[in-house]
């Protein structure tokens, strides 16, 4: 006969059965039950999949070399994610979370990132052909080598970016904070820092032909092209001229007195030169594309075959 004692206990311990196998454990494993494994996503379709059931949180998922041109994955956090060598071609990443993810040779040409927060990411040799990365944050990324050719970045937070050899030709920086950025080496030429925050900036042997500077932050920048010096005048151009320099691009030359001097083929693109005199100046074949002239006096000056 079962006592009133006893029929309670019976009751707590198949309470305790029904609770373990609810949770998908029976028999001699109900005392070792562990909760059961996290989602396995490390394949692209199934991390897909999840996307569209409403699942965002992807963080330290392996990626490596997936297919993902085209994907939507708007808001998704990838944190600490592995995508290297992934194909992020087209991909919809807006507002997403890939802080300290590993890109490094990842394509990710043409995609939307605009918002997105990458900062610490390792970008290595990524392709980031026009790219959208409009008020990103990348900020202490790792850039070297990468392609950027034609990317937004208007806006974008690149505080201390590693961009050391990187190809930035035609890239738009648009009133991006680029301050205590690594540009050694970088590709720049025909980028757009109008507004740009680069103090603090290394520029050395950086390639800023026809790189517009309107209005860039140059403060305690290091190796600061000579033209763009803030104490860049008429006599340092013609010294630097003398020289064999041609490629004075942005140059600060405001109120310049070159009157009569010899400057044929120079490269005076984006060049400052409003009030400058340069009567009777040779211009021959010079390039002044962009350059503001505002107020300037070009009388008997040289100009045939300047662009």
């Amino acid at each position: 006969m079962i006592t009133r004692n006893g029929f309670h206990k019976y009751l707590l311990g198949f309470g305790v059965v029904v609770a373990f196998a609810l949770l998908g454990c029976n028999g001699p494993e109900i005392m070792g039950c562990a909760p059961p494994p996290p989602p396995d996503y490390s394949d692209a379709s199934r991390l897909l999949e999840a996307y569209a059931a409403g699942e965002r949180d992807f963080a330290g998922v392996d990626l490596s070399e997936a297919g993902l041109r085209h994907a939507d994955l708007q808001g998704a956090n990838l944190k600490d994610a592995n995508l290297t060598g992934a194909d992020l071609t087209n991909a919809a990443l807006q507002d997403a979370d890939l802080a300290n993810a590993d890109l490094t040779d990842a394509n990710l040409s043409f995609a939307d990132l605009q918002d997105t927060n990458l900062a610490g990411a390792e970008l290595k040799g990524a392709n980031l052909l026009g790219a959208h990365f409009g008020n990103a944050n990348l900020q202490d990324a790792n850039l070297v080598n990468a392609h950027l050719q034609d990317a937004d970045l208007q806006g974008a937070n690149l505080k201390g970016a590693n961009l050391m050899d990187a190809d930035l030709s035609s890239a738009d920086f648009t009133n991006a904070d680029l301050s205590g950025a690594d540009l050694t080496g970088a590709n720049l030429q025909g980028a757009d820092f109008s507004g740009a925050n680069l103090q603090g900036a290394n520029l050395a042997l950086a390639v800023l032909a026809l790189a517009d500077l309107t209005d860039v932050n140059l403060e305690d920048a290091v190796n600061i092209p000579t033209q763009l010096q803030e104490d860049f005048d008429a006599s340092k151009l013609l010294e630097a001229y003398a020289a064999g320099e041609r490629d004075f691009t942005g140059a600060r030359l405001s109120g310049a007195d070159l009157q009569g001097a010899g400057l044929a083929d120079v490269e005076l693109a984006h060049a400052d030169l409003v009030g400058a005199n340069l009567t009777d100046a040779d211009l021959t074949n010079a390039d002044l594309i962009d350059a503001d002239l505002s107020g300037a006096n070009l009388s008997g000056a040289d100009l045939s075959g300047a662009n």
